[in-house]
């Protein structure tokens, strides 16, 4: 069948209809670190009593209320938990406010590294589950 080139990116066939072209694959290129989002990792304690991780995150999620962030580490003691929250670094003095403001949760640490809100909180990484 015959193409005739009309514009940039699209070919015509003899009928006059509009074929697209399709750009060649190319595998998927993991954006510089300078294009990533930038984080901040924040260790919470959560006072209450009985505490499960899916408890935790759906307190957190009602005092952060419209802020993303993810959940790494929840530890469970008798009376309270340590949570290990992911928040961008724009969110972070809204994330601090809202934290402190809660009757129910204390904001104890704030990092750019996990490792660094880890070691301060004295939790260890967890195992990978495979």
């Amino acid at each position: 069948m015959a193409y005739e080139i009309r514009q940039r990116g699209q070919m015509t066939n003899v009928l006059g209809e509009i074929v697209k072209l399709q750009p060649p694959r190319m595998p998927m290129v993991k954006p510089s670190k300078a294009l990533r989002g930038k984080h901040r990792w924040v260790g919470i304690k959560v006072n209450q009593n009985e505490l499960n991780r899916n408890a935790c995150h759906k307190l957190l999620e009602n005092i952060l209320d419209e802020i993303k962030f993810r959940m790494y580490d929840c530890i469970i003691e008798k009376k309270s938990a340590l949570v290990i929250i992911k928040v961008a670094l724009i969110d972070l003095k809204k994330t601090r406010v809202s934290i402190e403001n809660s009757s129910t949760t204390e904001p104890l640490t704030t990092s750019g590294k996990i490792r660094l809100v880890r070691e301060r909180l004295g939790v260890s990484k967890p195992s990978k589950m495979k």
